[in-house]
């Protein structure tokens, strides 16, 4: 077995539910002491930061990716913590997000570091983060590895798509605003509804102004990208025999590279406001919370071109060029200053879904990638 496919099944067999990565985090940290000789630091979220510096002037590269996952819930064939063979899968949690990246950067980092140090110039830095799925406290991972000092030139984020062992060269991803809407209604017998105000019928108006807002569009790598308003949770009324108090509406907004949180939150509130003027009854609190910015890096960006040739060369054919509707972390990267570039081995459809996978030969082909990267960006 390949040392990287094995590597894999290691990291599947050791839970690391967001909130509960100590175990995993351990254990990485002794694969880079044990196999590549380096002392990484575990901070007290359990990030695991290693750093590797070649002693010679060059540029900084990160490469990161988030050591937990999703609860496995149920509908599995197979145990989520015993990685199963069957042909090319591996079956397992977080075969596919994101341990299936994770091993192969580990594996890559101690390839390069054992056999090319001589040719490396620069630092190479590793931040395996946690609590990305679902933060447990104020903050995730990263963004505490951010606000004690990471930085760097440039990071390659272990998260993105993979398809006919080819992964996809990712630059950019969606933003996501949730918000909540509590409509205040009035409450009466079901008999008697004109005494009250029913909460459930007023969140109808509500909905139809929230999807009165016109949704943007935007060019990016040659395809139209749209912008995307979801209702995504209704709760209103206790029985059937009486007009509702409340109703709770709960959602989200997808934002584009071309937009600006604070604008489209502002879009909605007016058209909140629009609906009230003209419905004197209709009584709500709202509450608006941008979750992520969108990120782009432009394409012809001399980071991502120089990526790109890198990829071409060990791939042996044009790397595909990709922008996400989904979001990822870029966007707090990019808002401590650092450029990043989305390579990952997610096989579409697989995360948080019953019996993830991944495929032998997608792991084997990101690490070949990594490894070139690595080789490349730091030569």
């Amino acid at each position: 077995m390949e040392e990287v496919i094995d590597l894999l099944c290691k990291l599947i067999s050791i839970p690391s539910v967001s909130g509960e990565e100590q175990k995993i985090a351990e254990f990485v940290s002794n694969y880079f002491k044990g196999e590549v000789g380096i002392e990484p630091k575990i901070d007290e979220m359990y990030n695991v930061i290693v750093e590797y510096d070649t002693g010679k002037t060059g540029p900084n590269l990160l490469l990161t990716a988030h050591l937990d996952t999703v609860q496995a819930g149920s509908g599995w064939t197979y145990d989520p913590y015993k990685p199963t063979m069957i042909d090319d899968r591996i079956y397992g949690l977080g075969a596919s997000d994101s341990k299936g990246t994770i091993a192969p950067m580990m594996t890559s980092c101690k390839n390069c570091i054992k056999e090319a140090a001589k040719k490396l110039k620069g630092k190479l830095l590793v931040a395996l983060t946690t609590q990305e799925e679902n933060p447990v406290g104020e903050i995730d991972g990263l963004r505490y590895a951010l606000r004690k000092g990471l930085k760097s030139d440039l990071a390659l984020f272990g998260n993105g798509y993979i398809e006919n062992y080819m992964p996809y060269l990712t630059i950019g991803h969606n933003g996501f605003i949730r918000y909540q809407i509590r409509v205040i209604g009035k409450g009466a017998h079901s008999s008697t509804p004109e005494l009250g105000i029913n909460a459930i019928e007023k969140a109808f108006g509500v909905i139809k102004a929230m999807k009165s807002v016109k949704l943007p569009k935007q060019m990016i790598l040659g395809g139209e990208i749209k912008a995307t308003m979801n209702v995504g949770v209704i709760r209103g009324g206790t029985q059937p025999n009486a007009v509702p108090t409340e109703c709770t509406i709960i959602g989200d907004r997808r934002t584009l590279p071309m937009e600006k949180a604070d604008k489209v939150i502002a879009r909605y509130e007016k058209a909140l406001e629009k609906a009230k003027e003209g419905d004197p009854e209709l009584k709500y609190e709202a509450k608006f919370e941008k979750l992520h910015d969108s990120y782009l890096i432009p394409e012809d960006d001399e980071k991502v071109q120089k990526v790109k040739a890198i990829m071409r060369k060990i791939l042996k054919a044009e790397p595909r060029m990709r922008h996400d509707l989904c979001y990822y972390d870029a966007d707090y990267l990019a808002a401590a200053g650092i450029p990043t570039i989305m390579i990952g081995t997610s096989v579409i459809g697989t995360p948080h879904q019953p019996n993830e996978y991944n495929l032998v030969k997608n792991v084997i082909s990101v690490e070949k990638v990594y490894t070139a990267l690595i080789q490349g960006l730091l030569a």
